[in-house]
């Protein structure tokens, strides 16, 4: 009984580290989303970036009437900087 546990308990974590490997991009999108809504906030509060925006603003010389087009940008740290 006890190796039939352990045998499902490691398939499960191997599904799930499969799922989040690919980012859910074979299946598991809704729990993907939901790991994001639930830790994404806390952990991207965590480590501010804004100096490290605001050096890769400067080096871009951006004059400031620019458009930018955020995706994949998670929290959008970068246009609001």
């Amino acid at each position: 009984m006890m190796t039939l546990i352990g045998a499902l308990l490691g398939i499960l974590g191997l599904l799930l580290g499969f799922i989040l490997l690919t980012d859910g991009r074979y299946f598991g999108k809704r729990l993907m989303y939901w790991l994001y809504d639930r830790f994404g906030p806390a952990i991207f509060r965590a480590y501010p970036e804004s100096e490290r925006w605001q050096k890769l603003a400067k080096a871009l010389s951006l004059r400031g009437d620019e458009t930018l087009l955020d995706v994949g940008t998670a929290t959008g740290e970068f246009p609001l900087t």
